[in-house]
């Protein structure tokens, strides 16, 4: 009898281990759904080189965007970009 109980109690465990890891990544993909998304429109004065669709948005060398548009002001003549960041 006493050998049951010790298997009842090491299922019990593994179940509740099994429901915390499943309720983690629940969390977890929840909380990347959840972030802000602002987006910017910037216009450079100058010839801008290298700048594409999808390109990383970098401050101090950290990604915290991407480029999701590329325009010209009509006002100015000037490449404009559209950008998100998160």
């Amino acid at each position: 009898m006493e050998t049951r109980a010790h298997h009842v109690l090491i299922g019990f465990f593994t179940v509740a281990v099994a429901a915390a890891a499943l309720a983690f990544g629940l969390w977890l993909s929840k909380s990347h759904r959840d972030r802000e998304i602002h987006y910017y429109s910037i216009v450079f004065n100058e010839a801008v080189n290298g700048l594409t669709r999808g390109s990383s948005v970098l401050y101090s060398g950290i990604t915290i965007g991407d480029v999701v548009r590329l325009t010209l002001d009509p006002k100015r003549s000037a490449p404009r970009a559209g950008s998100r960041a998160h």
